[in-house]
């Protein structure tokens, strides 16, 4: 309040002093209205030549870099071309790429800010690329045997009762929880990319919002190790890594 009063007295006392001034310099704008000649940097008329830049009046607030709005991430992930071919081939025709978050609602706007569908990293340790995948699928038990992929569920498992059989379809009607992670390690020189890999997974009930890869002590005396990060927006985040044997599940805010 007290800024716009002093703002409204200076501009007052301001326009007293031009309307009863006659000698009060004639502005650049009224010079315009008037038909005179705009001051410029080969006729300044008085003003200083640090005003001008290529000939030109400077503007008061310079020059601010037009906005650009962020680009959609999934833009910015190096997606390959051949990605949902792979897919296909590694784990069979029930599996779609999920390129961004969705409430399943028409009116809603999709949460793709930071998703990311596609991570490279070595998850179990061996020097070889695997993959990370974020994928749909109502039917990720059918083709296991047919693509030799393996279904499983750390986060039920963590608290008991995670055997996929049963759990691999609980979210599989709500549009904004029903993603599944597939995971490639890879084999030989094409990494994740063989077309025999080392071993696939299909991981169902993971709560995340994005993903992203961390490192973490997965035991003690050891080395960290590389963990597929769970980023949600409504707890403090959790981890899957692989132990050697297993894909296992861990909640960041809670002691282990």
């Amino acid at each position: 309040m007290r800024f716009a009063m002093g703002v409204v007295f200076l501009s007052a006392v301001a326009f007293a002093q031009n309307t009863t001034n006659p000698a009060s310099p004639v502005t650049p704008v009224a010079k315009q209205a008037s038909g005179q000649q705009m001051p410029s940097k080969d006729n300044p008329q008085g003003y200083s030549a640090e005003m001008f830049e290529d000939g030109k009046a400077k503007s008061d607030l310079g020059h601010p870099a037009a906005y650009t709005p962020p680009p959609d991430a999934a833009k910015q992930q190096k997606i390959p071309d051949d990605l949902a071919a792979i897919v296909k081939a590694q784990f069979g025709p029930d599996f779609e790429l999920s390129a961004g978050k969705s409430s399943g609602f028409k009116y809603v706007k999709p949460v793709v800010d930071n998703w990311v569908m596609f991570l490279t990293a070595d998850l179990d340790g061996d020097g070889i690329e695997d993959a990370v995948i974020v994928t749909r699928s109502s039917k990720p038990l059918t083709r296991q045997l047919d693509f030799n992929y393996t279904v499983v569920d750390p986060y039920f498992s963590y608290y008991g009762f995670g055997d996929p059989k049963i759990t691999a379809t609980l979210n599989s009607v709500d549009p904004a929880q029903n993603f599944i992670v597939c995971i490639i390690h890879g084999s030989g020189a094409q990494a994740w990319r063989a077309p025999v890999p080392k071993s696939k997974f299909v991981v169902v009930n993971l709560p995340f919002d994005s993903l992203s890869i961390t490192r973490i002590l997965a035991k003690k005396k050891q080395p960290p190790i590389a963990a597929l990060s769970l980023d949600a927006t409504e707890s403090s985040g959790s981890v899957i890594f692989w132990d050697g044997k297993k894909y296992k599940w861990r909640d960041l805010g809670a002691a282990n």
